[in-house]
């Protein structure tokens, strides 16, 4: 529940006016101007509050308390009832019946206000009973600071100044502080009133006197820090700006402009404030700009603004967020300097990058041209039947890369990461890389095992939620059976394109077959959305094409292993053998095929994985450290290295001594 009385401001308001300035305005109500000696004997003493804040202030159960010169007891004069308020930079008069003017709470009688005419103190309370301001005169012993100097006269007054250099005649009516309120407070009643010893110098103003100062309080902007500085693309982080008003400044207001896609995750419930005005703060939001309201900031106040679990940009480089101090009237004035965030490239999940609208097209926060880096293993190197796409894989979906000739020397298993911009081709996400930032981790790598998809499943791959997660992902369509009239395949659910591109006449099996590949889509045409259909297989070679010879044979995974003599593999001892640290196996391709090549313990136990995947014609050669799968050093000890390709196997005795 928002507060209504500024009590809880006081403490921290008046540290702040203890800073050396010329103005220093009060952050709550004053008592602005007493007459305590009546002119001619006419009931016109009169005590006036002013509200130096740009805060309205409620002055039900607010009171004035009197105590004479020395000694005695707080006499408590008046409480106010409910509906008497001070608006901002407005006055409130209570006073005798018969002051110039009208008292917006008037005593009768000639001792109804009763401030004496010597010496005295009174004191503003709020509601709780605490002293918001005093003021003594003539040697009162409760003063803020030292009393009030000087001997009023019949019909004169003490006023409060609006400066450090205000004066009798400049405060006087007609003067040129008249009209620039009563705000100044030091804590000193010698230091913060001027004395008026003349009837017509003094000004009693009520709840119906225009506001002051005429032009509004003095403004300044001031600084605003952002935390933390540097923060990694796609986290979700808590961001807290630090908004401080320089030393002449009054707040109202503050405005924060962020990333529209950010300011799409903020609700004004969730922002969490610190600082004394925090229970006040309140935020409304419009578009990327965040408007903050309800203040009252004095130097050297500050409020904590936080945004809680925001998802930064998924493109790296520097976010700004433009700040601005309002004062009263609505002027902004901008932050010294606008906070910024240094936002650092992060690996973007792969399924995130296949989020589209309802026509296929990739959106916010990962759409069309975003630069986003993507990591994973290849699944697919430049093959026999794609010139120009590499495909990769990780944890969550596939992608397909741009590939030219920078990308000529990977290979299925290398793990990869780099970073590119978000494209389409006729339906495709594609990533179009920097090829300069790419950073191939390991070779060899583990292959991802092909998702089983049936024919119905590849043509539901575009999802109601407009999501494609089997995009590019590495994909088998158990027993199926090739029209070559169509160019489909197709296993009782359904058919779908068996992309073959330029090796449409290579021979594909007859009977039923596995077919093996990506899943990817290429709508035929100029390749303008929608993008929702037109998915297919493409192989990466014909080794992807397993054939299953009649209906009743078992779905297999490798290729016959009855092969002529010009395709297979050329073997070369590994050297050292035996070794310690690490051995160098080398082996040779006849043609470009698919190769697994593992270590086996002396119990035919797999140990490691050192390369898999799609591999060119020539020599090849990997470095086995000894280690298993998981980098953990394997014992000395007799080990077998094995290598698959072409439908055969063989092997190879290696040992290690540690």
């Amino acid at each position: 529940m928002r507060r209504t009385a500024l009590s809880a401001l006081l403490c921290a308001g008046i540290a702040a006016l203890g800073q050396a300035s010329s103005e220093q305005p009060a952050g709550h109500p004053v008592i602005s101007e007493i007459r305590y000696r009546q002119h001619s004997g006419k009931n016109e003493e009169f005590v006036e509050l002013y509200n130096p804040t740009p805060r309205a202030v409620d002055l039900s159960g607010w009171s004035l308390a009197y105590k004479k010169k020395t000694g005695g007891n707080w006499d408590v004069k008046v409480v106010f009832r409910r509906g008497h308020s001070l608006r901002p930079g407005g006055y409130f008069l209570w006073g005798g019946a018969e002051v110039t003017a009208s008292p917006d709470s008037a005593e009768s009688g000639a001792s109804g206000v009763g401030l004496g005419n010597s010496g005295g103190n009174i004191a503003l309370r709020d509601p709780s009973g605490r002293d918001v301001d005093r003021v003594a005169w003539e040697g009162g012993d409760s003063p803020e600071g030292r009393p009030a100097a000087g001997k009023n006269v019949e019909g004169g007054s003490l006023e409060r100044k609006a400066h450090a250099a205000s004066t009798d005649p400049s405060m006087s009516p007609g003067g040129t502080d008249a009209s620039r309120g009563n705000g100044f407070d030091t804590d000193d009643n010698e230091t913060d009133f001027v004395l008026h010893n003349h009837f017509n110098e003094t000004n009693p103003q009520n709840s119906a006197s225009p506001a002051e100062p005429e032009d509004g309080w003095p403004v300044g902007s001031g600084t605003c820090d952002v935390t933390p500085l540097d923060v990694q693309a796609f986290d979700a982080v808590s961001l807290r700006f630090t908004f401080r008003p320089d030393s002449a400044a009054i707040v109202t207001g503050l405005v924060l402009a962020v990333p529209e896609d950010m300011a799409a995750m903020i609700q004004a419930s969730d922002i969490r404030y610190e600082g004394k005005e925090s229970a006040y703060a309140d935020a409304v939001l419009s578009a990327d700009t965040i408007r903050i309201s309800g203040l009252v900031l004095l130097a050297p106040d500050s409020l904590s603004v936080t945004f809680p679990d925001l998802v930064l940009p998924a493109q790296s480089g520097t976010v700004t967020f433009p700040a601005w101090f309002v004062s009263r009237e609505g002027r902004r004035f901008p932050a010294v300097e606008a906070p910024r965030v240094e936002v650092r490239p992060a690996v973007i999940p792969a399924i995130r990058l296949h989020a589209n609208d309802t026509a296929g097209v990739p959106v916010q926060p990962f759409g069309m041209g975003t630069r986003v880096m993507v990591s994973g293993v290849v699944t697919a190197g430049i093959g026999p039947f794609f010139e120009n796409r590499i495909f990769i894989q990780d944890a969550t979906a596939g992608l397909c890369l741009e590939a030219d000739s920078d990308a000529a020397e990977l290979l299925a298993g290398d793990s990869i990461t780099v970073t590119g911009t978000l494209g389409q081709n006729r339906g495709l996400t594609e990533i179009r890389p920097d090829w300069t930032t790419l950073v191939t981790h390991s070779r060899g790598c583990p292959l991802p095992r092909a998702a089983d998809r049936t024919c119905a499943e590849i043509n539901d791959a575009f999802l109601d939620n407009g999501t494609e997660p089997d995009e590019s992902r590495l994909v088998r369509v158990p027993r199926v059976r090739y029209d070559p009239e169509t160019g489909t395949i197709s296993d009782g659910t359904g058919g779908v394109r068996l992309f073959m591109g330029a090796n449409a006449e290579a021979d594909i099996p007859e009977g039923p077959f596995d077919a093996i590949g990506l899943l990817v889509q290429e709508k035929p045409g100029i390749g303008e959305p929608p993008y929702t259909s037109d998915y297919g297989i493409l192989p990466r070679d014909l080794s992807d094409m397993i054939p299953l010879g009649d209906t009743s044979a078992v779905s297999r995974t490798d290729t016959p292993s009855v092969l002529p003599q010009s395709r297979r593999v050329r073997f070369e001892s590994n050297r050292p053998n035996p070794f310690n640290c690490g051995t160098l196996i080398r082996f040779s391709l006849p043609a470009a095929g698919r190769i697994r090549l593992s270590v086996l313990d002396a119990r035919g136990r797999e140990a490691a994985v050192l390369l898999s995947g799609f591999y060119g014609k020539g020599t090849h050669a990997v470095l086995w450290d000894g280690a298993d799968g998981s980098g953990r050093p394997m014992p000395s000890g007799v080990y077998i290295w094995r290598i698959e390709a072409f439908g055969e196997a063989h092997c190879r005795k290696i040992m290690m001594i540690r």
